[in-house]
């Protein structure tokens, strides 16, 4: 299903770039329900992201805010519809590692749920990325787009 054209539209900035190759997520290991898969089997406990988390300079990790709602991840269906058409579209700015999507119900700060993590190669990427996304309109939502302390983000992985 995803969703309905013009849903992600790009921010009044002049010379944002929005330019890129849509990349082979298969070729990343990343496919199907995994994350989901990877949350439910490694995660134990209560995992705590805080959004202090985030960094003034870049990082190979972006953080996604204002972008979804917690009831839009609850249907199954749902939710795997928007986990592709984020790897779609975070993947125009460079080759994406990792996407997570906190989901209500799981082992996250409940003031994660409906924000998105993503990996990206190299802090180039992330940075190109975040010059894209941020101020982006997703859903009649302006987006944020802030760069996430790695440390903080493997800690979750673990």
């Amino acid at each position: 299903v995803g969703f309905p054209a013009g849903a992600f539209k790009p921010p009044k900035v002049e010379g944002a770039a929005l330019a890129g190759s849509l990349l082979n997520m298969g070729a990343s290991g990343d496919s199907k329900g995994s994350a989901n898969q990877v949350l439910t089997e490694a995660i134990t406990g209560v995992v705590q992201i805080h959004k202090d988390a985030h960094s003034d300079t870049p990082t190979n990790v972006l953080h996604l805010l204002n972008m979804l709602k917690p009831d839009e991840l609850k249907d199954d269906d749902e939710f795997k519809d928007i986990m592709e058409d984020v790897k779609e579209e975070c993947s125009k700015h460079g080759h994406v590692g990792k996407v997570i999507i906190p989901r209500p119900g799981q082992p996250y700060d409940e003031t994660l749920v409906g924000t998105i993590l993503v990996l990206y190669e190299n802090k180039e990427q992330t940075s190109k990325a975040r010059e894209a996304l941020n101020g982006m309109t997703f859903s009649e939502n302006k987006v944020e787009a802030r760069y996430y302390i790695e440390e903080k983000f493997v800690d979750i992985m673990a």
